[in-house]
């Protein structure tokens, strides 16, 4: 058995190589390999991968943080027992907040949705285009637009009405409306004004009318529709 004076004797460790003595192994070629190693081998290769229902619910989770991030975190946009309701610089349904969601709504029908079997027009409002307010949102609608392509319209005549309605209500201003204006493509940058609140799970409906007699027409290049579209945008509620 060693002593402690055999331990105090012990050879001075060498000291460490001033390169590394690691090399990289060189790498053998197919030929060089037994069949079950080679890399042809169908049974060694890559495995392609494919997300599942579990990677989609991940996926979901991973979205819904990064857009609660991009609007305000937590507390710009939830309900938190410390601040309570989100806090709102102007009142959200005249200036759209920073976690606002802005909504751009647009629907047609053709004129042959406006007609009897016969060819003729009914005269009977018909559904353009319909959306709700999610659940836990209010809104502000503060751009409607309006269109024909089609022949032989003219404005304030009464060839063709729209309305919007919420829920059972008509929209003051917009029941009866009796001309065109605006384009789905400037709705998108001309501001709107005199905003109409929503609540959350109101149901906003476009309607359009065209009564019995009415002179519109298809154009000579291919069927007319009937426009409408909403603007607007979405908030938490308080």
């Amino acid at each position: 058995m060693r002593g402690i004076g055999d331990l105090l004797n012990l050879p001075a460790v060498p000291n460490p190589p001033t390169t590394s003595p690691w090399v990289r192994q060189p790498v053998l070629p197919d030929s060089a390999l037994p069949s079950a190693l080679q890399r042809s081998n169908p049974l060694v290769r890559h495995i392609v991968y494919r997300g599942n229902a579990y990677d989609a619910y991940i996926a979901a989770k991973s979205n819904l943080w990064s857009w609660i991030r991009s609007h305000g975190g937590l507390k710009g946009c939830c309900r938190l027992a410390e601040l309570g309701a989100p806090i709102f610089n102007q009142p959200p349904w005249i200036v759209q907040p920073s976690m606002g969601v802005k909504f751009e709504k647009m629907f047609s029908q053709p004129l042959t949705a406006f007609q009897d079997g016969s060819g003729n027009f009914t005269g009977l409002d018909v559904v353009i285009g319909q959306f709700v307010v999610p659940n836990g949102w209010d809104g502000a609608l503060n751009r409607v637009v309006v269109g024909f392509n089609g022949t032989n319209y003219v404005d304030f005549l009464g060839y063709i009405v729209w309305r919007v309605k919420v829920n059972v209500r008509y929209v003051r201003n917009l029941g009866n409306i009796l001309n065109t204006y605006g384009d789905f493509a400037t709705a998108f940058s001309v501001p709107g004004t005199d905003n109409i609140r929503l609540v959350s799970q109101q149901t906003i409906t476009l309607l359009g009318n065209i009564p019995a007699g009415s002179p519109v027409g298809n154009p000579g290049g291919g069927p007319a529709t009937v426009q409408a579209g909403a603007f607007g945008w979405f908030y938490p509620r308080r």
